[in-house]
């Protein structure tokens, strides 16, 4: 890649790495999926930002094969199948940091592994309708 070409992949890139800074803020102040009840906005607002961040590796993986995907069903059921593995990790890390963060989730008792997934696919899904391109 020639170096006008590296630095606009790097500016959109840095740009994609500021809008999903800013989601996770506003993720942060609207408290979605009860997260409102979790506690001071300061810390959803901390939360929501690291988990956006540890996502946008996944996002961007997945958006590096979008961009070589063909028009093809199969290409797109792999890329959608792609998706939903690597959010597996961030419903992990998700659910690993805001336990630890508010140890009350744990007497939660429908706040599932697998609920705690279809949300952050949710929240994946809609990153991605507002990062495509």
């Amino acid at each position: 890649m020639r170096g006008a070409a590296k630095g606009i992949a790097l500016r959109g890139w840095t740009a994609d790495f500021a809008v999903v800074t800013a989601m996770g803020v506003l993720l942060g102040l609207l408290g979605p999926f009860g997260s409102f009840l979790n506690g001071p906005v300061w810390q959803r607002i901390l939360y929501w930002v690291v988990m956006a961040w540890l996502g946008f590796p996944a996002y961007a993986a997945v958006r590096l094969i979008l961009a070589r995907a063909s028009s093809r069903p199969a290409a797109w059921t792999a890329l959608i199948a792609t998706g939903a593995l690597f959010s597996l990790f961030s419903a992990w890390a998700s659910w690993t940091v805001a336990h630890a963060m508010w140890p009350a989730l744990g007497r939660v008792p429908w706040l599932t592994p697998a609920v705690w997934y279809g949300e952050g696919l949710i929240v994946s899904g809609v990153f991605a309708l507002i990062l495509r391109r």
